[in-house]
């Protein structure tokens, strides 16, 4: 396919890309622990490899309408896909976690976004209190900032 008929992921499409992504390491993952099971269920072990190797396929022609550019960040998101099963805490049963909600981004688009809150920054104006609960300074500092907020907003006084 030409560059020129890529198209840009959207937002919703990442997450579809990322489901089927799921689909197929939990196929493949399932094979491991049901050694047994598989023995008393004709077919099982070939349906599940069946899903992975439709799954994987489906991942190859979707990153072939992909841009370049964007293939890069997809492909690190698809890797650093996690499943965990477990008990929800007290309180989040039909409610999703966005707190444990990540995707990686390259340092370059990262830098470009942290320049784009010089202007930003430079000009807050907010006292200490609320520079607390200011949410930029917090998403910087799970970028992995080494900025001290000893003596007020540390991005004040860096950025600016």
């Amino acid at each position: 396919m030409a560059e020129t008929e890529r198209k840009r992921v959207t937002a919703s499409e990442r997450e579809a890309i990322m489901r089927i992504n799921l689909i197929t390491a939990l196929a493949l993952e399932i094979e491991e622990g049901m050694q047994n099971r598989f023995k008393m269920i004709p077919g099982m072990k070939r349906d599940l490899r069946l899903i992975g190797a439709l799954g994987t396929k489906m991942l190859r022609n979707v990153f072939a309408t992909v841009p370049t550019e964007s293939l890069i960040s997809l492909k690190h998101n698809v890797q650093m896909c996690h499943v965990q099963i477990g008990a929800r805490r007290p309180g989040m049963v039909g409610k999703s976690n966005y707190d444990d909600y990540g995707t990686w981004i390259s340092f370059k688009d990262l830098a470009s976004l942290i320049a784009g809150c010089q202007d930003h920054c430079m000009m807050c104006g907010l006292d200490r209190e609320t520079e607390r609960k200011c949410t930029l300074k917090k998403a910087l500092d799970n970028t992995g900032s080494d900025v001290s907020h000893d003596g007020g907003c540390g991005y004040r006084s860096v950025v600016g």
